[in-house]
């Protein structure tokens, strides 16, 4: 796994905790729509960036030959 990918991955864990922890603390006052849109597009941004690493590792595994 790429270290971008682990920081991002990090980054989401800590905007669920913070959100969650915003959302007990202020409830209806804060926008939960716009609270889980962002979750939500970083975890699409995340899971493009695995699809593209395991693509590339395919394509490297295919470039070993077997004797």
């Amino acid at each position: 796994m790429s270290k971008r990918l682990e920081i991002l991955e990090s980054a989401l864990e800590d905007m669920k905790r913070e959100n969650m922890s915003q959302w007990e603390t202020y409830g209806s006052e804060l926008s939960a729509g716009d609270m889980s849109g962002k979750e939500e597009k970083l975890e699409r941004k995340i899971k493009k960036l695995k699809e593209e690493e395991e693509a590339q590792f395919i394509e490297d595994a295919s470039q070993i030959i077997d004797n």
